[in-house]
């Protein structure tokens, strides 16, 4: 019995290394944004924060809903022993995020169109980018899935290491945006290969036995569920990006690079959220299905509060260092000082939402959507009457108090239905 403790809290013990391990590479990807925001001018850098910006939007269509489907049911196909099932579902989902790529970046190249200052090409090279995160994210489903968190975050600060190296030797070398965004796509695009041949322990038969395989019963997909969860994400990307986008819009290319700089703590904190979530997403869909759905709630309400005061403490304790952070290493974003407090609580309330999570585990979906459906409508258009809709009217400070009322206002939302949805 003393051994088996022993052994248990050994376990318990190596699990918890997942957490400094992926705040390091979290750290390490956000230290990048840092570099090369020093490092290029301030138009440049909102060419490359556009880039992303396109890259995440990409990332958006989830393999047309397969990857949330997978996140989903693979924790539970694992559980079940129905591995052939699953590795035929991660095969479906590169089938379906390559061919999202290759349509899109034909629409790009027909459609010529632009945004802040990329031209189709660039546009293309961000689509690129956005399809190796894609796949990335894909290949990393399975460590979560399994509870194995620490190989997660071992693959996430594979990438990261990287990444970091070369983002600032690329503009020492002198390139550009576009330059980083090429090279750090094809660095992503090497781990996801190296990732999914040690996933098919290293048979290439095996590899293309499973996207035969995953071709053939395309037909036989739970689509209806796939494209509910493909409206999901979708809109919560949307919900979660609609200031960036009416930023990138409507802002001048030098007043966006100062918003893309500022959102840097609004990607720290969905960071955050995702180191927590590695571990968390798995639990609360075996919790759901072992123990039932209230035992669920009581765990994605515990996580919510804790996250949430701690956010707050941190946030006061760290706002002074990072107006001093500001003012003297990043003079040039002296600007954002204004909306840092307005982009704190934002990422507070990031950090803390679980309760979407817990309303997709529980079969919720159509809940979830009609939810950021209607908070984005109408918190949009009480926001363009208040501006009387003249776009002059669109300032650094407006579109922040935009994000942080949508903000708000879908995290109560998506609270109250949790609740409710557990009794």
């Amino acid at each position: 019995m003393s051994f088996g403790i022993f052994f248990g809290k050994q376990m318990f013990s190596a699990r918890l290394w997942y957490v400094p391990m992926l705040a390091v590479s979290m750290g390490l990807m956000l230290l990048r944004l840092a570099i090369i925001a020093k490092m290029l001018p301030v138009s440049e850098f909102a060419a490359f924060s556009a880039g992303l910006l396109v890259s995440s939007s990409f990332c958006m269509l989830g393999c047309f809903g397969l990857q949330s489907l997978l996140q989903r049911d693979l924790p539970i196909l694992i559980m079940r022993r129905r591995e052939r099932a699953g590795e035929v579902l991660v095969m479906q989902c590169v089938l379906m995020a390559v061919a999202a790529a290759f349509f899109g970046i034909i629409l790009v190249s027909a459609s010529n169109g632009s945004l802040v200052g990329l031209t189709s090409v660039g546009l293309s090279i961000s689509l690129f980018h956005g399809l190796s995160q894609q796949l990335f994210t894909v290949a990393t489903i399975d460590s979560r899935s399994r509870n194995q968190p620490v190989l997660f975050a071992r693959q996430n600060l594979e990438r990261a290491i990287p990444l970091v190296i070369a983002s600032p030797a690329i503009i020492l070398l002198g390139g550009g945006s576009m330059t980083i965004l090429i090279v750090e796509a094809s660095i992503t695009l090497l781990l996801f290969t190296r990732l999914l041949v040690d996933k098919f322990r290293w048979t290439p038969s095996a590899i293309s036995s499973a996207l035969r395989v995953g071709w053939r019963r395309m037909p036989n997909v739970n689509w209806r569920s796939a494209i509910t969860l493909l409206a999901v994400s979708s809109l919560s990307f949307v919900v979660l990006n609609l200031d960036r986008w009416i930023a990138a819009q409507w802002l001048s290319a030098n007043n966006f690079g100062q918003y893309a700089f500022a959102w840097t703590l609004i990607s720290m904190a969905q960071s955050i959220q995702l180191i927590i979530n590695a571990s968390v997403y798995p639990t609360l869909s075996q919790k759901y299905a072992l123990l039932g759905k209230k035992l669920c709630f009581s765990l994605a309400l515990k996580l919510s509060i804790v996250t949430l005061i701690s956010g707050i403490v941190i946030s006061v304790i760290f706002y002074p260092v990072i107006e001093i952070l500001i003012s003297s290493i990043f003079k040039k974003y002296s600007a954002v000082l204004i909306i840092i407090p307005i982009f704190l609580a934002v990422a507070i309330f990031r950090i803390s939402d679980f309760w979407s999570s817990f309303l997709i585990i529980t079969g919720n979906e159509i809940k979830v959507l009609k939810t950021l459906l209607l908070t984005a409508i109408s918190i949009l258009l009480c926001w363009l009457l208040f501006l009387n809709f003249e776009k002059n009217n669109f300032s650094l400070i407006a579109i922040a108090i935009l994000a942080l009322s949508i903000t708000f206002v879908n995290y109560i939302a998506l609270a109250f239905w949790a609740w409710k949805q557990s009794r």
